[in-house]
């Protein structure tokens, strides 16, 4: 993916910890996504500069990002939630979003600026001695989040992380669950892309004259002998209408391609599947798949094209479907 050529659209995630998987640039065919995750990260922090994103909007690097980027997502929370009351935090979080409004008339638009719903956390504090009062200030910060965000007209984002998915930290995302954060991410930023590519288009059509005004000017000209003959122009319109469709075709590959390759589901599998086997396994189990790659390194690589059927196989398909035992079963009781 980082192979390919450098986009003109940018966009810019600034995060704690939690994104700290991700790649500090990372390239698709239709953006370049710039990452800076930072452990311990807070909305505002009072005792460290470097900890807190309010400071952080002065520094000529962040300053040069938010600058350059079409749009920006912000997943920062965890670590004030820990320590600051709810009401505090939706304070300092209206500070600063009006402080980018102002200074970035470019991300003004409602898709221009996101933020992440904060993700459960069981780690107590001193100031939130207990898992219910700690759980009890997020949720409560999530929701004065989204009252905010309609006031101000920013983006909500929601990982839909839930307890089961942190690992022994109680903080922290268990490392086979990352792959739905950065899924998410990335379809989020797809959607923004195709918006601003449709709005681009309806713009170009709206002011190119009509095909029949064109057409009808081409004939008045052929009249006067100054044109090509109808023959000539009637083949090179059937060649700009194949060069288009290959065109569209092409596109429309690219795009779906791209799209399989954020819904990605991993498992471990024994080396006596085969990939029909597979197939026919799957579709036993009414998974909706859309392309199985190559078996690399004992892990099967399950491609979908959209969120919810990548969503609906990772709840079915448990951590071990693909073992020895389950082949043998599948192999005893598949039909002769």
């Amino acid at each position: 993916m980082n192979n390919q050529h450098s986009s003109s659209v940018k966009f810019f995630l600034l995060a704690d910890s939690h994104m700290k998987f991700i790649r500090s640039t990372f390239t698709t065919p239709s953006y370049d996504l710039v990452t800076k995750a930072i452990p311990g990260l807070k909305w505002i922090d009072k005792y460290d500069q470097k900890l807190s994103v309010y400071a952080l909007l002065s520094l000529p690097d962040i300053q040069s990002s938010l600058s350059q980027a079409n749009a920006v997502l912000f997943s920062v929370g965890t670590n004030s939630v820990r320590i600051i009351p709810a009401t505090e935090i939706i304070s300092q979080v209206q500070q600063i979003v009006l402080f980018i409004q102002q200074s970035y008339p470019h991300l003004n638009q409602r898709e221009k600026i996101s933020i992440s719903l904060t993700v459960p956390c069981f780690k107590t504090t001193r100031r939130f001695f207990t898992e219910r009062s700690l759980m009890s200030n997020i949720n409560l910060y999530n929701e004065k989040l989204k009252l905010l965000s309609s006031q101000m007209n920013f983006n909500i984002m929601d990982f839909h992380i839930t307890d089961s998915h942190l690992g022994n930290d109680n903080m922290h995302i268990q490392s086979r669950f990352q792959d739905r954060i950065f899924n998410s991410i990335i379809n989020h930023f797809n959607q923004i892309v195709q918006t601003t590519s449709t709005t681009i288009t309806i713009t170009t059509e709206d002011s190119n004259p009509p095909l029949a005004s064109a057409s009808t000017s081409t004939s008045a000209l052929t009249s006067t002998g100054t044109s090509t003959s109808s023959k000539e122009q009637t083949s090179q319109s059937s060649f700009r209408n194949q060069e288009a469709l290959q065109r569209r075709n092409e596109q429309r590959h690219l795009k779906m391609k791209t799209k399989q390759q954020q819904h990605v589901i991993k498992r471990k599998i024994h080396h006596q599947w085969t990939i029909p086997q597979i197939k026919q396994y799957l579709d036993s189990l009414q998974i909706n798949y859309a392309r199985i790659p190559s078996i690399y390194n004992k892990i099967l690589r399950l491609k979908f094209n959209n969120q919810d059927e990548q969503d609906s196989a990772d709840t079915g398909l448990g951590i071990d479907v693909f073992n020895e035992n389950h082949y043998k079963e599948f192999i005893n009781n598949r039909p002769s």
